[in-house]
Order: structure tokens, then C-alpha cells, then sequence
């Protein structure tokens, strides 16, 4: 079962986001800050709801690539 996203966690992820961090920073803002490891990390920071326009852009643009290849 999923554990829920602390407040703190959520805090921060907001956070970085209203101060204009990419993704990716964000990611390693909270693998460092947290102690996490990559997967972790991106994991939580892109299953998060502030974060949803970017991956299903990303997604869509990964889809793409692929079909290219």
C-alpha cells in the first residue's frame, strides 16, 4: 500500500514549484533533502498532483519519440 505523502514532503514539492524549480530540480531537491533514492523521489514528485500537467506532457512527448524509433 501507498504510504501517504507527508506534509512536509508536500510542503516542499509545492514549494519548489511556486519558486519556478523544474522537475527534474525538484527530484533532486527531494532525493537530497530527504534522504531518498532516485526512483523514490521521482516517483513521489511526479505522482504529484501539482506536477500532473508536466508528466502527461512529457508522456505524451515520450509516446512520440518512441514511435519515431
Amino acid at each position: 500500500m501507498k504510504s501517504p505523502l507527508s506534509s512536509e514532503k508536500d510542503a516542499t514539492i509545492h514549494d519548489a514549484h511556486a519558486r519556478g524549480l523544474t522537475i527534474v530540480d525538484t527530484i533532486k531537491m527531494i532525493r537530497e533533502r530527504y534522504q531518498m533514492s532516485l526512483g523514490e523521489a521521482k516517483n513521489l514528485v511526479s505522482n504529484h498532483s501539482i506536477w500532473q500537467d508536466v508528466v502527461q506532457a512529457s508522456d505524451s512527448l515520450k509516446d512520440d519519440i518512441e514511435k519515431l524509433i
